[in-house]
Parts: C-alpha cells; sequence; structure tokens
C-alpha cells in the first residue's frame, strides 16, 4: 500500500520518508477506499471486504497512527487530515446503522478502535456523539451474537478513553449510569454475549463507581443468582465472581465490605450443608438478625443433592466462584470505609 501512496505523491513535493505527515490523510483514504466497506445501498456494487482487507485497514491505522491529526505544523495538512477522518467516521457510523450484520460489526468494531486512536480534540468533541451511537446497539441489542460482543468492545474503549480526561469525569459518570440498566438485561443472553456485559460492567464499576450507586441492590441480586445458576462456565463464573466483589467500592459503608463476605459466606455455608458429609457450623449466631440474601433467595433453607455428580457439577462451582470473590474482596483495596469491621 506504501508504493500506492508514493506513486499518488509523486507530483508533489518530495516527501521525506514514510514517515512523512502529508501521507497520513492520503494513506486513511486509501484504506477508507479498498478495505472497508460500503454503507447501504452501496454495498450492492460491491463483494463483502475479506477478513485481510479489514486486518490491513486495523494495522495502517494502529502502526501509522492514520487518526491521530496531530504534531502538523502546516495548517493545510491539518485541515486535509481532519477532513479524511471525518470521511473515516461517516463511513463507519454509516456500517454501524447497517441492516447487515457484516457491515454493523465493521462499522461497530473500527469505531471502538477509533475511540482509542483519535486526537484528544477530535474525541472530546465527538465522544458524546459517538455514545449515543453505541448506546442504540446495547438498549436493542443486535440478534448476531459477534455485533453485540463489539458493541460492548466499542464501548468499553469509549469509556476507557473518557476514564483519562478529568474534567469529563462527572458527564463520564452520568453516560455511564445510562449503561447499567440494559447490560443487566444483556447478562441472560448468549454465554459469550453475557460474558462481554460483564466485562463492561466490571470497567465501569471500576473507573465510575458512583455510576452505579442506584443500581445497587439489582446489580448484587442479578450477578449473584447469575452465579447460582450453574449456568456459566467457569471463566464466566469467576469473572461474575470478580465483578460482584467490586460492590463495595459503589456504596462505601462502616460496614459493606464485611458484610458482603458474611452474606456469601452465608450461602457456601448452605450449599456446603445441604450435601451428605458436609456439616458446617451455623454462621449466623443464635439471636442474631440475618443478613440480607442475596441472588433472589427468599428462605435460608438448605440445598438438598442426592447424588455426587449433581453436587460437582452445580455446587462445586459455584461454591469456587462464590470463594472467589470472597478472595477478591480481601485482596482488593477499598476506600477506608469499607476496612471497618
Amino acid at each position: 500500500m506504501a508504493s500506492h501512496i508514493h506513486a499518488a505523491a509523486a507530483g508533489d513535493l518530495p516527501l521525506t520518508g514514510m514517515h512523512d505527515l502529508r501521507l497520513r490523510p492520503r494513506l486513511l483514504r486509501r484504506v477508507l477506499a479498498e478495505c472497508l466497506p460500503l454503507p447501504d445501498p452501496a454495498a450492492d456494487l460491491q463483494p463483502t471486504r475479506s477478513p485481510a482487507d479489514l486486518a490491513r485497514a486495523l494495522s495502517a491505522v494502529r502502526e501509522q497512527g492514520l487518526l491521530a491529526v496531530e504534531g502538523a505544523a502546516d495548517p493545510g495538512l491539518l485541515e486535509e487530515w481532519s477532513a479524511a477522518v471525518d470521511a473515516w467516521v461517516d463511513r463507519l457510523v454509516a456500517l454501524l446503522a447497517s441492516d447487515r450484520e457484516h457491515s454493523c460489526w465493521v462499522g461497530t468494531s473500527f469505531l471502538g478502535l477509533t475511540f482509542e486512536e483519535c486526537s484528544e480534540d477530535r474525541f472530546a468533541n465527538s465522544y458524546s456523539f459517538w455514545f449515543e451511537k453505541i448506546m442504540k446497539k446495547i438498549k436493542v441489542p443486535s440478534s448476531n451474537k459477534m455485533v453485540s460482543i463489539a458493541t460492548c468492545t466499542a464501548m468499553a474503549s469509549l469509556f476507557m478513553r473518557l476514564a483519562k480526561f478529568s474534567n469529563l469525569k462527572d458527564e463520564a459518570t452520568l453516560l455511564a449510569q445510562k449503561v447499567v440498566q440494559p447490560l443487566l438485561r444483556l447478562l441472560d443472553k448468549d454465554g459469550s454475549v453475557a460474558e462481554k456485559a460483564t466485562d463492561l460492567l466490571g470497567l465501569i464499576m471500576k473507573l465510575f463507581p458512583s455510576s452505579v450507586y442506584r443500581h445497587f441492590n439489582k446489580v448484587e441480586s442479578i450477578i449473584a443468582a447469575k452465579i447460582m445458576s450453574g449456568q456459566c462456565n467457569l471463566q464466566h463464573s469467576k469473572k461474575l465472581a470478580s465483578t460482584l466483589a467490586l460492590l463495595p467500592c459503589v456504596r462505601v459503608s462502616h460496614n459493606s465490605l464485611s458484610l458482603m463476605i458474611q452474606k456469601i459466606l452465608v450461602v457456601v455455608n448452605n450449599l456446603l450443608n445441604g450435601y451428605t458429609g458436609f456439616e458446617l457450623m451455623p454462621l449466623i449466631s443464635p439471636g442474631s438478625k440475618p443478613p440480607p440474601l442475596s441472588g433472589g433467595q427468599t428462605t435460608y433453607g438448605d440445598w438438598n443433592f442426592h447424588s455426587a455428580k449433581k453436587f460437582c457439577t452445580f455446587a462445586v462451582p459455584t461454591i469456587s466462584a462464590l470463594i472467589h470473590c470472597c478472595s477478591m474482596m480481601l485482596t482488593t483495596s477499598y476506600p477506608i470505609q469499607c476496612l471497618r469491621w
């Protein structure tokens, strides 16, 4: 591709090499023309872009810094470069809105890349508009799991970039607050989609914990119920457990950490007491008020496991994830208010 650019620039002033900034807008436009699909209805005029084309685009944008628009003193070059980035973004937004699953996936994925690679000015001026475009896909998720996964990944990239702008923290918190409820619904989707939604929820809780405050009880209940459903693979269960372990950062109080650990240990205790051969001492002292229940449980009654197979397939993975959650809470730094026992 570099040789094509040299040829295209042959009639211009001599280039100083492959790092000449004048190459950036030209290369970006060539990538756009040769590697990305056209939006509907123009897409009918060309075949679907191959994975090799998309890989070329990804490599060129990252390695050549095609979206950075910085370091150039020439106003004419800056204008040309900004116009090329405008064309790039316009194409991605059009692809994201496409009814074609492949086009939507490409637009969403490369828009997430744009969040990471564009200049600070471009991001600061555009993040609100970009958020709304991605948010529509989270509110009404695609039936295609690859599109849904790309949507969560793109939103994660947006929040990671937003976290670097200290002056945008309040605005970022408000945007993150809008995402929590739709993400909780995504936890009921296909395994890989739910797993990616868990990643995004955990990221939001780390970067903007106050955005989850009003949803605290619902987040706790849904994640705990998901862990105890026995329907998640080990990797997803551990991600859920790690996300649950972040909740003490969301609602900071003098006993939030100890209460969370106690609630989890009560569930583990009940799971073990439900299997013949394990009889543990009660974790709630006589006369003491038990902690609120997690995961939608309505009683502190025992689980009855009639076979070793059921115990191994349900109780063991569940207990493993819950103990992992406790371990995370005991080894994670929290605000000082959470550490009073």
